[in-house]
């Protein structure tokens, strides 16, 4: 009976993790510029590297990589949500696309992201107890985005308008 167990999870597992293989080979072929016909070569070599990634214990690893993940990418909702609530004043119709870069938005997202990746490393370190106690490292970024990406929109309204907002 355990064998039988043995075989339906390693069933399971080859079936839920194809789909993994396939999706990956098709991006290899359209990323890497492949034709077509090297799908299935390209899904066999996206799943063999799986398989030697897992037998080296890559899922060690995943978990303090989407940590840190998470932890970076947060703030950019704190400019969004500045942007939103306190530059548009939360009227849809302000939104416009605008080309380029938000140069204020990037510096702000960044620096929460800074901030947060410090504040988890002193939690993480134990070098500030309280940190850990009442600091979470995520909310931290995106209160610092938003408050850079608001005070950088009002520095920059002080020295005219903007096009693409009307009040």
């Amino acid at each position: 009976m355990p064998l039988l167990g043995i075989v339906g999870v390693i069933l399971s597992t080859w079936a839920a993790n194809a789909g993994n293989a396939y999706s990956a080979g098709i991006d290899v072929v359209k990323l890497g510029g492949l034709r077509d016909e090297r799908r299935a070569v390209a899904t066999a070599v996206c799943g063999g590297v799986g398989i030697v990634l897992a037998c080296l214990g890559i899922v060690s690893h995943f978990e303090s990589v989407m940590v840190y993940l998470g932890i970076a990418i947060t703030p950019l909702c704190g400019v969004l949500i500045a942007d939103y609530w306190w530059v548009r004043r939360a009227r849809p119709e302000q939104w416009r696309p605008v080309p380029g870069w938000s140069v204020p938005g990037l510096v702000a997202a960044g620096v929460g992201a800074a901030v947060a990746l410090l504040v988890e490393r002193v939690s993480a370190t134990g070098l500030a107890p309280w940190a850990a106690a009442w600091l979470i490292p995520s909310v931290v970024g995106v209160v610092v985005a938003a408050v850079l990406y608001e005070t950088a929109e009002q520095w920059r309204a002080s020295r005219g308008p903007r096009a693409d907002l009307k009040f």
